[in-house]
């Protein structure tokens, strides 16, 4: 089971305590996943399409419990998603259709029945309506990607530019600010920002998501900051080994031009030291003599022994 659809199904066993609950987060399918089959002479049969098992129950549940009326489930190929299901929950009274309609005053008889894109606020009067609202939303249209594979990533996908439109000024009534594409014929509204993505996942009662995607970005943090030491360890080293094998080359150089007795003391300590230690830093040579010399004296000494090095 992938992330988002482990999200979705603990989503779906959230319990909703007073029928007003209910109604917020039916009003949230209505508005992502439901549509309007005509069968003439006024009639009309209220659909709601999902492909999760679990949403469909959720949706089952929730419009017996505020409707109490029958509907239909029926199952189809998806034809998009090889060996995925399409699951259609039919209201196949007209009458009851219409009165759900009705209910939440959705359907607009001037775009030719058609699902009203405007997000009422007098049915999300408060951010605690707004939340329910939400999840019905995220369980019709919402994606999560999982952080420990592809980052950190939350979208919905609409097929109204009008809808997705009305849905980023609610979110921002709650400080959650998504961003627009289109994508195809889609209208897409996204955020990478992890904050962000917890913010809305635990206001939708995703709590589990939240502390799982906050796990994954300590454990991520805690490595890049290894990798980072690391590399800047490894940087050093480097530098140090590449140092000391300039010092060595100058030291053999002059050694076979003029003798080590070419050089006075104490540099010639220093170059004896140095061959017999071309792996230490400066401030471990500093520390091998008695008393220690500070590293900016062993650097100096070595510009020296550079230089005469050069001028051979």
């Amino acid at each position: 089971m992938s992330f988002c659809s482990d999200i979705k199904n603990n989503l779906c066993h959230i319990t909703l305590n007073n029928l007003y609950e209910k109604e917020c987060e039916l009003y949230g399918y209505l508005h992502c996943i439901s549509s309007l089959s005509l069968k003439g002479r006024g009639r009309l049969n209220l659909i709601f399409e999902t492909e999760n098992p679990s949403v469909a129950r959720r949706i089952f549940a929730l419009i017996k419990d505020v409707f109490s009326i029958n509907i239909e489930i029926a199952a189809k190929k998806n034809n998009l998603r090889k060996g995925h299901f399409l699951y259609n929950l039919i209201v196949m009274d007209s009458a009851d259709s219409m009165n759900i309609l009705d209910y939440f005053n959705i359907i607009d008889f001037s775009a030719g029945f058609e699902i009203n894109n405007t997000i009422k606020e007098d049915i999300l009067p408060t951010i605690s309506e707004i939340r329910h609202y939400l999840r019905g939303v995220f369980l019709s249209s919402g994606y999560v990607s999982d952080p420990k594979k592809k980052g950190y990533q939350i979208e919905f996908v609409f097929n109204k530019f009008e809808y997705a439109k009305n849905l980023i000024s609610l979110l921002k009534n709650i400080d959650i600010n998504l961003k627009y594409i289109k994508r195809k014929e889609q209208y897409v509204i996204y955020t990478k920002d992890s904050a962000t993505i917890t913010e809305l996942l635990g206001n939708i009662g995703a709590h589990n998501a939240v502390l799982e995607i906050e796990s994954t970005k300590v454990i991520k943090e805690m490595r890049n900051n290894v990798n980072r030491r690391l590399n800047c360890e490894t940087a050093n080293m480097d530098k140090t080994v590449n140092t000391a094998l300039k010092q060595i080359n100058a030291i053999n150089k002059i050694n076979d031009r003029y003798g080590m007795d070419y050089l006075d003391e104490p540099i010639l300590t220093l170059a004896k030291m140095r061959l017999n230690n071309p792996d230490a830093s400066l401030n471990e040579l500093s520390g091998m003599f008695d008393p220690p010399i500070s590293r900016s004296t062993i650097n100096n000494w070595f510009k020296k022994i550079l230089k005469i090095a050069d001028g051979i």
